[in-house]
């Protein structure tokens, strides 16, 4: 537990360098280097000495997640989100030693498959192409693999030591692996990257979570309250009404989409996880003149990690409009591919 308590600390310094803590030791110990590269140097205090040990154990579970992969070296970092070290294995091609940056791997806010698949094996290709890039300029930040937050805690670091103590290597899938970080994952990581008001951010945390107080929430949870909408007082207020059926609360969200937007369906395997984006009982509803309704859908075979997506666009009386279909080669997770087709559709 001393030890992950220190790995703590050494977090801290890695992810708050505005704070005295980062500023303190980077100014005496590493000032011309990073805390992960950071020697014990001459004259060191007990307090450095005890946060280079649990600096060890950091060591296992970070890795970087890359967003335009300008700080990841290909061959020295920790990013492939598939072996225990999180680094790159050797595959061999010509082009090895003319590859440096992560950022080499990627054209056009795409990876390039042709050069991915040159330089590392099948297996660890296939886990690079599956790995999302953003679409707005981010820079690449360090995270921590064994939790679904990606954010260091403390019984994870427990955890963490205990599995090296008694096996001497961490499980492959443990405790949130890869890029899954929840069944919210890959959509939370996307929402975190492009919104920066914190408010809107624990708003859309808590809708992902269906954890609103709405009235539906509120009885289920003992609270003695009626439960038809205060807005329209049509309908049950929970969060399926608020966001995508009530004629008053719904007209925000979609607003700033353009005329006529609306939620779109999205069925997750034939279930409404996502209660955000379900349809009343998965029919299509006429919607009012002048709108435009665009329903999606993705397939994903696990076996393989790969899917495909399809998009329909029909005008307010049902007759079609258009339609596109687009299949999903590299692909982590089913939700990752839902995601890819409702920001397709919109």
């Amino acid at each position: 537990m001393n030890l992950a308590l220190l790995a703590k600390q050494g977090w801290r310094i890695m992810t708050q360098q505005a704070s005295l803590l980062y500023k303190v030791p980077k100014g005496r110990y590493f000032k011309r280097s990073s805390f992960l590269n950071a020697k014990v140097g001459s004259n060191p205090s007990f307090g450095w000495r005890s946060i280079l040990e649990g600096r060890k154990l950091l060591l296992k579970g970070i890795r970087w997640r890359v967003r335009d992969g300008r700080s990841v070296d290909i061959w020295k970092d920790p990013w492939v989100p598939r072996n225990l070290d999180f680094r790159m294995g050797g595959g061999g091609g010509s082009r090895v030693d003319e590859l440096k940056w992560v950022s080499q791997l990627i054209r056009g806010g795409r990876w390039d498959e042709s050069k991915v698949m040159g330089i590392t094996s099948d297996e660890d290709a296939k886990a690079i192409l599956a790995i999302p890039l953003s679409r707005v300029p981010t820079r690449d930040k360090i995270i921590w693999h064994y939790t679904k937050c990606r954010n260091y805690i403390t019984s994870s670091g427990y955890w963490c030591a205990k599995e090296m103590k008694k096996n001497g290597v961490l499980r492959k899938n443990a405790e949130g692996g890869g890029e899954q970080g929840g069944i919210f994952g890959p959509l939370l990581e996307e929402c975190v990257e492009i919104i920066s008001a914190p408010p809107v951010k624990t708003f859309l945390w808590k809708c992902l979570h269906n954890i609103l107080p709405t009235r539906d929430r509120l009885r289920r949870k003992g609270v003695i309250v009626e439960s038809t909408c205060v807005l329209c007082n049509n309908d049950c207020e929970n969060l399926t009404h608020l966001m995508a059926t009530c004629p008053i609360s719904s007209r925000g969200p979609w607003s700033s989409l353009g005329r006529g937007a609306q939620p779109c369906g999205v069925f997750l395997g034939g279930t409404t996880a996502c209660p955000i984006a379900a349809t009343k009982e998965g029919k299509w509803m006429k919607l009012g003149e002048g709108h435009v309704k665009v329903n999606v859908n993705a397939a994903y075979l696990k076996e393989t990690k790969t899917g495909a997506v399809g998009v329909v666009r029909r005008e307010s009386t049902g007759a079609f409009l258009g339609a596109a279909f687009n299949r999903l080669p590299y692909n982590a997770l089913p939700l990752l591919a839902e995601c890819k087709v409702a920001r397709a559709g919109i």
